[in-house]
């Protein structure tokens, strides 16, 4: 499967007929169409159907659009990499998954101050949780992952960053337990909950819980704490969270930590046995003098 022919079939799909493609990819129309056939012979199946006045997607279609993106990007960036590095300055884009999280302030402000030294980097900001980033960090379509732990780093090395988060409870203001100072294991129970879907999660509070997780009530998983609370101001639930995210303001959601203290640090992670490419090692570099670590 060639690059050029991922790129065909790429235009083909977002410009949703073979005529706008071949204009766009400046080839003739019946040059692209078998292009496209040869394609289809290599898969298996057919990519694309008639519809109406342009053609729609096959499933095997929509796979590949998804791969093809992700081959033709990291093709991308790999050539960039290795003019960088042959040319021996620091250029390109440092890609790096996050989640939510104030810790995000050492990456941006190591990097504010690396791009003035270096004005042809630039920086791709990938927001998930820590499936999402640690799956994308293995198959190499980022350079670098921040993780709220705790978390599995097989295959990873990384540096714990000097920032702490607390666990607790999104309540509304008019919820009873917003009138306490901290919310113990108890609270949890018969009360609906709206959780992180990351997994790694459980095994943290069933030992804070001293009760399985199952004994919970989940109403509800999010990934970005902005719309979780918009299920708490509905009336829905609390939400399961970190602090340090939520804006209080009166009479709208409040924070309240859980106590016995939940805590999980925050640390930058990379790929094990692949060096990373010099600009986001130059970033690491930047961000461990910064946070004053040595790991």
């Amino acid at each position: 499967m060639e690059l050029r022919v991922l790129r065909y079939f790429l235009a083909v799909a977002e410009e949703g007929g073979f005529s706008r493609a071949a204009e766009r990819l400046h080839v003739s129309q019946p040059a692209l169409s078998q292009q496209i056939a040869q394609l289809e012979d290599e898969i298996g199946g057919r990519l694309f159907v008639r519809a109406a006045r342009r053609i729609e997607p096959t499933d095997k279609a929509l796979l590949l659009l998804r791969r093809a993106r992700e081959i033709l990007d990291l093709a991308e960036r790999t050539q960039g990499e290795l003019k960088a590095t042959a040319a021996e300055e620091l250029s390109g884009t440092i890609v790096v998954g996050a989640g939510e999280t104030p810790a995000f302030g050492f990456v941006a402000q190591a990097f504010a101050e690396l791009r003035r030294k270096h004005p042809g980097l630039s920086l791709q900001v990938i927001s998930g949780n820590g499936e999402d980033i640690s799956e994308r960090l293995r198959a190499g379509s980022i350079d670098l992952g921040l993780f709220i732990g705790p978390s599995r780093y097989e295959g990873f090395d990384f540096l714990e960053l000097p920032f702490i988060h607390k666990w607790g409870l999104a309540l509304r203001a008019d919820d009873p337990l917003a009138r306490k100072k901290s919310v113990s294991p108890k609270d949890l129970l018969g009360i609906p909950l709206i959780g992180s879907r990351q997994h790694a999660a459980q095994n943290l509070f069933t030992g804070w819980l001293g009760h399985p997780c199952s004994r919970l009530s989940l109403a509800a998983t999010y990934n970005l704490i902005f719309n979780a609370c918009e299920f708490v101001r509905a009336g829905l639930g609390a939400v399961v969270c970190i602090d340090q995210l939520i804006s209080e303001r009166p009479g709208d959601v409040v924070f309240r930590p859980f106590s016995p203290v939940l805590k999980s640090d925050v640390y930058l992670a990379w790929k094990n046995g692949v060096p990373p490419i010099p600009a986001a090692r130059a970033l690491i570099d930047r961000i461990r003098a910064q946070s004053g670590r040595n790991g």
